[in-house]
């Protein structure tokens, strides 16, 4: 279970981005004109976030880690499925290229970066799943000055860039009824065990989950 929600979950989920874009490229049009399909690019790039993504989980796998959940990383990987193929399968609102592509495109670059800061931040403490390794600490640099888990501000904040620019209400539905709530269940179970560890329960007095001054 732990390769499979560490290595097989992503690596299906690039297979099903790039059979779902291939198979809706021709019905989907081009909105962008005769020009360069930037539709194209964002799902290239997307994908290349994956595979970033699975060569976590791969080098994760590897470690000896006591897991204490794995069904809340399975709703939230589904969550995060849902964006993205709803968002390709189905037409976009927009019907010409405007602001908003601006604005998804900026969204999802700022949430991968945040997300893959967080990764390299932790370093051999960042898993996939819920678990506390021997040497286990806190870690308050980087985002984690600000932010309790900026790696899942960074995932929400991405696909709510992908829900921008590819905007449809599948896609919103699945952002707000099944990614969201998923990350935030989630973190409500690993805070469970991360307060198993020293000092945690003080770090996270002085810092927001996700959003600073709301949640």
């Amino acid at each position: 279970m732990k390769k499979f929600i560490q290595v097989i979950q992503p690596a299906l989920l690039i297979i099903l981005v790039l059979l779902v874009f291939y198979f809706r490229f021709d019905a989907r049009g081009n909105p962008w004109g005769d020009g360069y399909n930037f539709d194209m690019l964002f799902t290239v790039v997307y994908t290349l976030w994956l595979s970033y993504e699975t060569g976590v989980g791969r080098a994760d796998t590897a470690r000896k880690k006591e897991v204490s959940d794995v069904w809340t990383a399975v709703l939230y990987g589904a969550g995060q499925a849902l964006v993205i193929l709803t968002a390709l399968w189905f037409g976009p609102l927009w019907e010409a290229p405007g602001p908003w592509h601006i604005a998804g495109g900026a969204m999802f670059a700022l949430g991968i970066a945040l997300r893959a800061w967080a990764i390299r931040t932790l370093g051999a403490h960042y898993s996939h799943l819920v678990s506390l390794g021997d040497d286990h600490r806190v870690i308050d640099t980087g985002p984690y000055r600000v932010l309790r888990h900026p790696a899942y501000a960074g995932m929400i904040l991405a696909h709510v860039g992908v829900a921008l620019w590819f905007l449809n209400m599948v896609t919103l539905a699945a952002l707000v009824l099944a990614l969201v709530p998923g990350i935030a269940g989630r973190i409500l179970e690993e805070e469970k065990t991360l307060m198993k560890l020293e000092g945690y329960a003080d770090f996270a007095k002085t810092r927001a989950r996700l959003v600073p001054f709301v949640w």
